[in-house]
């Protein structure tokens, strides 16, 4: 239930038909304004102009987003970014001085972009938790349940937006959610989660060898080593960022935001897709969450440049280091464009990369056939 993807597809193919470049040029004019708005974003929960314009280049050439810009129907998780970010920074916007008529009036463009999010797609129920966490980082003398009081009601009018979304969705509408395959279950979602994190934590930092079909085996049971060592991992990295958010609490902030933009991918409600995909994941499902993941790499960025006695020294370090890692990751991007540019070469370097798939082999051997090579579909369809 994605109304308002679906219309964006609708207004492009009455400006375009069946022409691809214009459905392309609009997701490449979206995930440009997303890009830009990273920038704002990041202002508005306290950056410096360095760490904002890191954060929004980065985000721009980052080759996990392919998969969201390429493919014209990924178009869902940039569109639910762009009204989910827009919430969330008319939101921080009403923090500044102004009336409270001028309050009210953001408050209710953030419900309004919020809606809209979730019209382009559910994931966008990660807003209220976003706000929930600015809210819990604020400095205050209260306990801790009367912090989260103060949380819950702040976030209530948005949780009821959620509220009203899955009326319509569910009993208004009947639009069910995905079946679940049999041997997907709450308690292998909750095993599944560490490693998953861990691995869309490593896709974001080091975006190597990417996939638009991964196989993701459910954790069955607690001595398993996938598990344990995702633990270890993700145990260890929640000390560092905690030390770190004594002296710089927006470290905290986002570590925090980090975290719970997981919680709509995790398949605590199944995500649909292929059984022998297990605990499902996608590169496109990192677009939310890698927002916040750039952000805070630039923050320890700027960290450590700090702890330099030189300003020269930093700003040419900085430099450096950009200078290396935007370019690596714009010819990564350019590169994992090439297996989009037509159907057979998709599927035969999808299968190439998981060829234990026979969802992946049946596609190709349609394509081969739509292509006019009847041998090499066959060939295809005896692998499937």
């Amino acid at each position: 239930f994605r109304p308002l993807s679906s219309l964006s597809l609708a207004l492009d193919y009455a400006l375009w038909g069946s022409r691809p470049f214009g459905f392309h040029l609009t997701n490449v004019l979206l995930h440009a304004a997303s890009a830009l708005l990273v920038c704002l974003l990041a202002l508005g929960l306290g950056a410096s102009r360095p760490v904002a314009w890191v954060a929004g280049l980065l985000f721009a050439v980052h080759p996990i987003h392919t998969e969201s810009v390429a493919w014209i129907a990924g178009r869902t998780d940039v569109l639910c970014f762009l009204f989910s970010g827009a919430s969330l920074g008319l939101y921080l916007a009403r923090e500044r001085p102004r009336g409270a008529g001028g309050r009210r009036a953001l408050l209710a463009g953030s419900w309004s972009c919020f809606a809209l999010a979730l019209l382009a797609k559910e994931m966008a129920a990660v807003v209220p938790l976003w706000i929930g966490c600015f809210e819990l980082a604020r400095p205050s003398a209260d306990r801790l349940l009367q912090r989260l009081s103060r949380a819950l009601r702040v976030v209530a009018p948005w949780l009821a937006i959620v509220a009203l979304y899955a009326i319509v969705r569910f009993l208004a509408l009947g639009v069910p959610p995905p079946e679940a395959p049999a041997e997907h279950s709450l308690a292998r979602a909750v095993l599944s989660a560490p490693p998953t994190v861990l691995r869309y934590l490593g896709w974001m930092a080091a975006p190597g060898e990417l996939s638009a079909y991964v196989q993701n085996p459910y954790v069955t049971r607690l001595a398993d080593p996938r598990l344990l060592g995702s633990l270890l991992a993700l145990g260890l990295l929640a000390v560092f960022l905690g030390r770190l958010a004594r002296d710089r609490p927006e470290v905290g902030l986002l570590a925090a935001m980090l975290l719970v933009s997981f919680a709509p991918i995790l398949n605590l409600v199944r995500i649909a897709g292929p059984p022998d995909m297990g605990a499902l994941m996608a590169e496109r499902f990192a677009y939310l969450p890698s927002f916040v993941f750039l952000l805070l790499v630039a923050t320890l960025g700027e960290m450590a440049l700090a702890r330099l006695p030189r300003a020269a020294s930093r700003r040419t370090l900085a430099a450096v280091g950009l200078a290396i890692v935007a370019p690596l990751f714009a010819w990564r991007t350019v590169e994992r464009n090439r297996d989009w540019r037509d159907e057979v070469a998709f599927f035969e370097r999808e299968t190439a990369h998981t060829p234990g798939a026979p969802l992946l082999w049946t596609n190709l051997a349609q394509a081969e056939m739509r292509a006019g090579r009847p041998a090499e579909a066959e060939r295809a369809i005896r692998r499937a």
